[in-house]
């Protein structure tokens, strides 16, 4: 599926549109709105087409504002087996709007692009250790399973039970001593 994909509340419209092409949009149902009138041109929508009783096609197409038209380019699904449905005379009502399996991919879309960490600045380096011990009132902090560097200085660091009345102590790596021992900008205050 091409994206990003175009949507807008409530556009469903009819067509007279009869067999296997582009659909030429006749009017907005109802309450509802026209798609020249909310979708840019050359849209790439999601949309549905039935007469409500005998056939459906879910697929996704081009909308062009200049014609009114929404091509037919993928079929998702159909009451065809999955093919392009030959649409009888008559009237029929067009929705545009987002479909299950967009719904459904969203999370397959923001862990490739929206939402990558990577993209901000972030490494991808967290280290998480169990035997860090630092003394009250100081900001040494020990770990014999931690493998702290140098680049690590500036990084943020939490550590649990450090801060006041045992909470966590959220603060940055101040100073690296060796791949064990780093000072940190806070002191404990267990």
């Amino acid at each position: 599926m091409g994206y990003p994909v175009a949507f807008a509340d409530r556009v469903l419209e009819t067509t007279n549109t009869v067999g296997t092409g582009a659909m030429t949009l006749a009017g907005a149902l109802n309450a509802s709105q026209r798609a020249f009138s909310v979708l840019p041109d050359q849209s790439f929508v999601k949309y549905c087409i039935t007469d409500n009783s005998t056939f459906f096609e879910n697929g996704q197409g081009t909308f062009s504002s200049g014609a009114n038209t929404l091509s037919r380019d993928i079929v998702d699904n159909s009451s065809n087996s999955g093919a392009l449905v030959n649409l009888p005379a008559g009237s029929k009502q067009v929705f545009i709007g987002i479909s299950a399996d967009l719904v459904a991919n969203i999370g397959k879309l923001n862990a490739q692009n929206v939402f990558n960490a990577k993209a901000y600045g972030a490494k991808g380096d967290l280290q998480t250790v169990s035997d860090g011990t630092i003394t009250s009132g100081t900001a040494n902090l020990s770990s014999t399973m931690a493998v702290w560097k140098s680049t690590d200085v500036g990084k943020y660091i939490s550590v649990a039970g450090a801060g006041a009345s045992g909470a966590m102590l959220t603060t940055t790596i101040l100073t690296f001593t060796d791949a064990t021992h780093v000072v940190l900008t806070l002191v404990s205050r267990s």
